[in-house]
């Protein structure tokens, strides 16, 4: 199955952001979930909208949230089936990256299930890709990161990659769960592979400076 690649504007390039994913000597700033919000709260654009309460609430990687089909999407549940990635290069591969075989059910926070639901509405075919471009096909990545920087930039927050939504989410995640469940959310073998994605916050810090006896 190949994903069609939206219009673009002649002379644009795609590039992708080297090391976005993983650690790099070079420091990188750090988001929060108001960053996010923020993007949410200001995009005009009700698909793209969705797609953030996705990634937010899900720490899914964006490959995965990309090949999303509705038969993936439980909205009676919450859960949406990962069983599948999309690629750079517009094909879809098993599971997910690095585990070919995984087939698990992710739990969405219920604000992402709504709005899950609300698109759904707009849409005559309740059937085939979650996400749609111009054309009707699935969203491609180069689709997604044309809208993406064009978000980004709007509200000047330029050095925000699509996948420091996942740091943000598995952050959050991390406060209320054990790290087996850290690492099963994320996809993650390793647990510095989940490591990595911990993105420590000095207002956290100190709530929990406020909480210790001594």
């Amino acid at each position: 199955m190949k994903a069609a690649v939206a219009e673009r504007e002649p002379g644009v390039v795609w590039v992708p952001k080297k090391g976005a994913s993983r650690d790099v000597s070079k420091p990188r700033p750090t988001f929060g979930l108001g960053d996010v919000s923020l993007l949410r709260m200001l995009c005009e654009d009700e698909q793209t909208t969705c797609i953030l309460w996705v990634l937010v609430t899900s720490g899914l990687r964006i490959g995965e949230v990309l090949a999303l089909d509705w038969e993936d999407v439980d909205l009676e549940n919450g859960t949406v089936r990962v069983h599948k990635h999309l690629l750079r290069n517009g094909t879809l591969a098993r599971g997910r990256k690095k585990h070919p075989d995984a087939d698990v059910l992710q739990p969405l926070h219920q604000d992402a299930v709504t709005a899950l639901r609300n698109l759904l509405s707009t849409r005559d075919a309740k059937t085939g890709p979650v996400w749609l471009n111009s054309l009707g096909e699935r969203l491609s990545y180069h689709a997604w990161y044309d809208r993406w920087g064009s978000l980004r930039k709007a509200y000047g927050l330029e050095h925000m990659h699509t996948h420091d939504i996942r740091s943000v989410h598995l952050t959050a995640f991390a406060e209320h769960a054990t790290m087996k469940e850290v690492l099963e959310r994320g996809g993650h073998s390793d647990y510095r592979s989940a490591m990595r994605y911990q993105r420590p916050d000095a207002q956290r810090q100190k709530e929990i400076v406020a909480q210790m006896s001594f």
